[in-house]
């Protein structure tokens, strides 16, 4: 059985410029060469098809046809669907897109009425050849330092991996060949997270099957990762800070915030002893929580608006000695986060494609004056050198340079994908617009209006800048000031 990526290392995505109806229908269907069978998903709400592709593990070599990618599809509800799909890519990197975005079709159903959508499993996730690791599922984990080089090594031991042919690069060539093997002339594609860099990877070599993209929380090449999450978390958290000190209700429970952050960070320093209560059995543990595994969790909860709501009621509880309510947030989110993921790739990924392209001075620069310090970066170097890694793509500092049709999305919150990042990749996009969704983080596809908003672009793609957006608005969670939660 799969176990997922621990809570505690986890919590430690040129095209024809046509637009519109008269666009969609100018899509010639091609022969498909794989056949679909009726098939159930979980989440999905309604019988979907399912298939596999047989695609080259190792692509530079001709005629391997050794690696199966699982491929669903929701066929269109509509009476007259449009002849491009909507392909839908997945985070991590390590989710499986076939377990990631089912359950969410429901929210998401206003994109599925005109047109399919297709969920392709990347290479290394989920039903195609997944690189899954072992992973103690223990509470005790969440206090572990070190927990991501420890659960590389198991791994490194136990999986026979060439990382050249895991790749994002290879993840794109993928995608087209699903594309042709399910007889469609161009897609469209919405990507999220990790799965917006496979996303702008696709349009850098397959520009003449693309229509539009959607990327939500946007990781570009440029984006090092682990470099930037320390500054990104330390901004993320800064603002919770100036929300809670214009707000009259948090203002006036919690006067001093950062001050008692900063009184936390101290008292735990290299760790103290800390009595709980398991959150889903009810049954006393003791563990030790030191500063840095504290700051890594911390900014894993900074991923939820609604968890942010609760971090300055958690900072005032643990001032007081009381860790009960952090670690009740920690569990919920990795619990949710960390299901579909698969370590494998996700090492395979960022060891080669990001870290591999880190500096110490890089890490001395980015780190610096932040709450989680370079604890993150520490953990992946110390990964990473327990883990395969393949050569440096040559063309991944390249900005990937666009005419497809471009919508961006970004929470205002996010911690790992601010609108910063976004902003990068918009300059090379020649038709694109950037909408930032205020009091949101990571994520905002699924919120408020905007399933509506990407369905309207997705059917009148070169009519981005057209595109009304007036239906934004700060939805973010009233802070709790006490268990009972926010006060009138």
């Amino acid at each position: 059985m799969r176990k997922p990526f621990g809570r505690a290392a986890w919590s430690a995505c040129v095209g024809m410029l046509l637009g519109g109806q008269l666009a969609c229908g100018a899509d010639q269907q091609l022969q498909a060469s794989v056949q679909l069978e009726p098939c159930t998903v979980r989440g999905a709400g309604r019988l979907a098809e399912c298939t596999s592709v047989q695609v080259p593990r190792d692509r530079s070599s001709t005629g391997d046809k050794s690696l199966t990618l699982r491929v669903v599809v929701l066929r269109a509800t509509g009476a007259s669907p449009v002849a491009d799909p909507l392909f839908m890519l997945a985070g991590g990197p390590g989710q499986a897109a076939s377990e990631a975005w089912p359950p969410m079709m429901k929210l998401l159903s206003p994109l599925a009425r005109s047109r399919d959508v297709v969920f392709v499993d990347q290479r290394g996730t989920g039903s195609s050849a997944p690189l899954d690791c072992e992973s103690d599922d223990d509470i005790s984990e969440l206090f572990r330092e070190g927990s991501l080089e420890h659960v590389a090594k198991g791994c490194a031991e136990s999986i026979d991996i060439d990382p050249s042919h895991y790749g994002t690069t290879a993840a794109a060539d993928d995608i087209d060949e699903v594309r042709r093997a399910l007889g469609y002339e161009r897609i469209n594609l919405l990507g999220s997270s990790y799965g917006t860099r496979l996303a702008l990877r696709y349009a850098q070599r397959h520009p003449e099957h693309l229509r539009s993209m959607v990327l939500d929380a946007v990781a570009p090449s440029s984006l090092r990762l682990p470099l930037p999450l320390a500054e990104d978390a330390q901004r993320s958290l800064d603002i919770v800070f100036d929300r809670c000190a214009k707000d009259d209700s948090c203002r006036a429970a919690f006067p001093t915030l950062r001050e008692d952050f900063a009184t936390v960070l101290d008292t735990l320093g290299d760790g103290i002893d800390i009595q709980l209560v398991h959150p889903r059995r009810g049954t006393p543990l003791t563990a030790r929580l030191s500063r840095r595994v504290f700051a890594q969790q911390l900014r894993g909860v900074l991923y939820s608006p609604e968890l942010q709501a609760l971090v300055p009621l958690m900072i005032e509880r643990a001032k007081l000695g009381d860790y009960q309510a952090f670690i009740a947030q920690v569990l919920s989110l990795s619990e949710g986060m960390s299901e579909q993921m698969s370590v494998g790739l996700l090492l395979t990924i960022l060891c080669t494609e990001d870290v591999a392209r880190i500096s110490d001075e890089d890490v001395a620069a980015a780190t610096r004056n932040t709450f989680v310090g370079t604890a993150i970066m520490d953990d992946f170097v110390r990964a990473c050198a327990l883990w395969p890694r393949g050569p440096v793509p040559p063309t991944i500092e390249q900005p990937v340079v666009s005419d497809a049709p471009t919508l961006l999305l970004s929470g205002e919150l996010d911690p790992v994908t601010p609108p910063r990042w976004a902003d990068a990749a918009a300059k090379h996009l020649t038709t694109a617009r950037h909408l930032v969704v205020p009091g949101m983080s990571h994520g905002v596809t699924i919120r408020g209006c905007m399933p509506h908003l990407i369905s309207d672009f997705i059917d009148a793609p070169a009519s981005v800048q057209q595109l009304d957006a007036d239906c934004i608005t700060d939805e973010a969670p009233p802070f709790f000031v006490d268990f009972a939660g926010p006060h009138p």
